[in-house]
């Protein structure tokens, strides 16, 4: 963007953009079978005015050492950490494929279920899977599973949706405006896409970010507590729910 940026609309972009990259780890699991990722943190490195640039900090916190080594490893063996960012920008790839997801589930709340696929979106979805496939190996369908799998149910396709609209809202500022990962051609939301993705949700079937649920008598395993820390809550898994933590 080259005009400035309501702060109430960037902080939305930076919030949904976090809100995908929570996503990530569901992606890592399945590409890295063994892989148990506990936490991702999303921290910002720099933010700068004028042509808009947002620089991120990922973290990702692994169930103990083993696990981190064995995750590089693989890691390694397809790209080599040095390739990471650069000849091959998995991260962002995996990010693009999801906020792509958001932004094509946008369009079938939008016209319902039977609609075809906006082309743009299509085409640029099919790339970024292809380029995701060649990176860890897989198939272009094996590698399309894994992210609709980590899109989730009904409600979590919703929320998802709503978050690649708020990334995106900033750049419709501009004529022109891009999303850049990385630096580099490949992993770019170009100006084409981003008006292809919908302003809005409309109607009264808008689901919530956040869908709260009650269960009655269901067994909770508590598998992390530390009654000092006050950033997060604790580790638990309710097999009746979810096989994650």
């Amino acid at each position: 963007n080259h005009d400035p940026v309501p702060i109430r609309e960037l902080a939305g972009a930076m919030v949904a953009l976090e809100a995908i990259i929570h996503r990530t780890p569901r992606v890592f699991e399945q590409l890295f079978p063994g892989t148990q990722i506990q936490r991702v943190d999303v921290l910002v490195d720099k933010l700068q005015s004028g042509s808009l640039t947002e620089d991120f900090l990922i973290k990702f916190l692994f169930q103990d050492q083993a696990n981190f080594d064995t995750f590089v490893g693989k890691l390694r063996k397809l790209t080599g950490m040095d390739k990471l960012s650069a000849a091959n920008p998995l991260f962002a790839v995996v990010v693009i494929a999801l906020l792509l997801a958001g932004a094509q589930q946008a369009v079938s709340l939008l016209a319902g279920d039977d609609s075809k696929p906006d082309p743009v979106l299509q085409q640029t979805s099919n790339t970024i899977i292809n380029i995701g496939a060649e990176a860890t190996e897989l198939t272009p369908q094996q590698f399309e599973a894994i992210i609709r799998s980590a899109a989730g149910n009904k409600a979590e396709r919703t929320a998802l949706a709503k978050s690649a609209l708020e990334v995106v809202a900033p750049a419709r500022r501009n004529p022109g405006a891009r999303i850049v990962f990385d630096n580099t051609a490949a992993t770019t939301v170009t100006p084409s896409v981003i008006g292809a993705i919908p302003q809005s949700l409309a109607g009264d079937d808008a689901e919530p970010h956040e869908v709260v649920e009650d269960h009655a008598s269901v067994l909770v395993q508590f598998r992390a507590t530390d009654l000092d820390k006050t950033q997060a809550g604790w580790g638990a898994l309710i097999p009746s729910i979810s096989e994650r933590r």
